[in-house]
């Protein structure tokens, strides 16, 4: 009957655009999983392949639906319904890269604080093994006077100053295994503050702090040594209380004071 033909065209339509609404549902999530796969640039590569078949799939499927029979909506649906288990299971995929590329970039930024971390400890290693291996000095002698007949002789006046001796000792360290060069310095700072110094020496320094007395490069083996420094005055010296600055490497490492009358 009429009324009968027109319940079934009814019905139809009814499971076409229910069936269509699924359809619409399994495309949105794929263009939302297609997103998410290339956010993921290179580390999802080979899905796409997979997703393009999804996509055709889902278009053949509404094509059949808008021409499909009531008989034939049956079988549909669950081709549809496997159509919702492939997309899930895409779905599931997406998700899993995800989640490793999640823990690869956390694994990778505990990577990068470990090699800092590494070079951090390399270079405070490094440092302690350097300074380690640097030439330590016992106190430093200092002597103003001239030479005699038998030998130096210690003296206070200024008037006898011939020369300034300086006696560096260096302390022995068994951890040296290969020579390295070391690097000292005297500075001799008369009672007017100033520099003792050969002025062919200094002539282009601009920086008084630059000047020094004495200096001295040797290589250190490790074994102990006596260094003997002079210094001869090329300028009269004047009475007062004198002040020795002993540098090593550019560090100041001692200090002494003696006075000449």
């Amino acid at each position: 009957t009429l009324d009968s033909t027109e319940i079934k065209l009814t019905e139809s339509n009814a499971a076409k655009d229910s069936l269509n609404s699924l359809l619409l549902d399994f495309e949105e999530r794929l263009n939302q999983l297609e997103e998410e796969r290339a956010a993921l640039g290179d580390y999802s590569l080979g899905l796409e392949d997979e997703v393009a078949q999804l996509k055709q799939t889902i278009n053949s499927l509404k094509a059949r639906v808008a021409k499909a029979s009531p008989e034939e909506l049956a079988r549909l649906r669950v081709e549809i319904a496997e159509m919702g288990k492939k997309t899930s299971a895409y779905e599931a995929q997406i998700e899993a890269l995800i989640d490793e590329n999640e823990e690869l970039k956390r694994n990778q930024v505990e990577l990068k604080e470990g090699i800092k971390a590494l070079v951090y400890e390399n270079k405070n290693l490094d440092d302690k093994v350097k300074k380690a291996s640097e030439a330590q000095y016992a106190p430093i002698i200092v002597e103003a006077g001239r030479m005699r007949k038998n030998g130096f002789s210690p003296e206070t006046k200024v008037r006898r100053i011939e020369e300034i001796r300086v006696q560096v000792d260096v302390i022995e360290n068994p951890i040296i295994n290969d020579p390295i060069e070391q690097s000292i310095g005297i500075r001799l700072i008369d009672p007017n503050k100033s520099v003792l110094a050969k002025v062919v020496d200094n002539s282009q320094l601009v920086d008084k702090s630059e000047i020094y007395s004495i200096k001295h490069n040797f290589m250190f083996d490790g074994k102990s040594k006596k260094i003997l420094l002079k210094f001869e005055p090329d300028t009269k010296l004047v009475k007062g209380e004198y002040k020795l600055e002993f540098w090593a490497g550019g560090i100041l490492k001692q200090t002494a004071k003696f006075e000449l009358k």
